[in-house]
């Protein structure tokens, strides 16, 4: 009997030992997974996908991207909010579904402050603000000007209430003083061939779905949003060399994490990111996509992420902008 207790118990000492030495291990030590709170194939599941294959190689673990859809994207930024804050999941979001949306639906269940840290921002892109080619406008002044001599006659199209094209537009036209109805669309390919056809005047796409219309003679491209001119259309102005300081739109992709994920994860993540944003691999995937590759660990995100939070959400007051009840 004595033999067999003796047996037992180092047992247990070697069973809590080999427990103890897997708690032990550096983080990360199993699958991470990232959740993008849209259907598959668009920008953001495509960007988490080489996000989480340059982690992949990095950690040498598992990391998966799951589509949470549904609600919106609420459903999947929910289930990564209630998330255990250990860094074993985490969330690929943008300035639409965080520094936007938020304040636009009273509806949203979450604070984009109060309930995430933000981890690392590997890319952005910018916009192109685009007409219908039977518009007598070939430059983004003459636009105004032909907008202010029509009233609120014209029309602009967007993905939805509260898109990133919706408040874009409203920023436009606050800065310009003109005024146009807002058509809403259920995503951008609807609104972009309305505008082909000259159903809508005015639209602002993201640069992924301007560049296969480069060249399209039922469009014409007056303007790019962001701080410098676009490699694939070097002749399209941005538009502040259209003559409107201070109108630089881009729009961002972000990993998340829940609120209280430990500082030292935070940092892991954040440069482990940063590195895999650096490879010349991923950036020339990125650029194919007609993204801009970005390498903002988390303390760099975090200042960013709370300055896009608190530009938008003045706009969005100051335009009155809500989601129709």
């Amino acid at each position: 009997m004595r033999h067999i207790a003796t047996t037992f118990i180092a047992a247990v000492c070697v069973l809590f030992a080999t427990l103890s030495i897997a708690t032990a291990q550096p983080y990360p030590n199993r699958q991470i997974t990232i959740i993008v709170p849209y259907a598959p194939a668009g920008i953001l599941d495509v960007v988490a996908r080489i996000v989480a294959e340059g982690l992949r190689i990095k950690f040498n673990q598992p990391v998966v991207v799951f589509n949470k859809v549904g609600g919106g994207g609420m459903i999947g930024i929910g289930e990564a909010m209630r998330a255990a804050p250990d860094g074993y999941t985490l969330l690929m979001a943008n300035d639409g579904s965080h520094a936007i949306y938020p304040f636009v639906d009273p509806n949203v269940k979450f604070d984009p402050l109060r309930d995430f840290v933000p981890i690392a921002m590997p890319a952005e892109y910018s916009h192109a603000f685009m007409i219908n080619a039977k518009v007598p406008a070939k430059t983004v002044k003459e636009f105004v000007a032909y907008a202010k001599s029509k009233g609120d006659s014209l029309s602009f199209g967007t993905p939805g209430y509260g898109s990133v094209g919706h408040v874009a537009m409203e920023y436009f036209m606050e800065k310009t003083g003109t005024r146009m109805l807002h058509v809403p669309y259920r995503g951008t390919a609807p609104a972009l061939y309305d505008l082909m056809i000259g159903e809508i005047t005015a639209s602002l796409q993201s640069m992924s779905g301007v560049i296969p219309q480069i060249g399209n003679a039922q469009l014409r491209i007056l303007a790019v949003t962001g701080k410098d001119r676009e490699p694939a259309m070097p002749d399209v102005p941005t538009m502040e060399e259209a003559g409107f300081p201070g109108f630089i739109v881009t729009s961002w992709l972000g990993i998340l994490a829940p609120a209280g994920t430990p500082a030292d994860i935070q940092q892991t993540l954040g440069n482990a990111i940063v590195d895999v944003a650096k490879n010349p691999e991923t950036q020339k995937n990125l650029r194919t996509l007609g993204l801009k590759p970005a390498t903002l660990d988390a303390p760099a995100f975090a200042k960013f992420y709370r300055a896009e939070i608190e530009k938008w959400k003045r706009l969005v007051a100051e335009r009155g902008i809500k989601v129709p009840g």
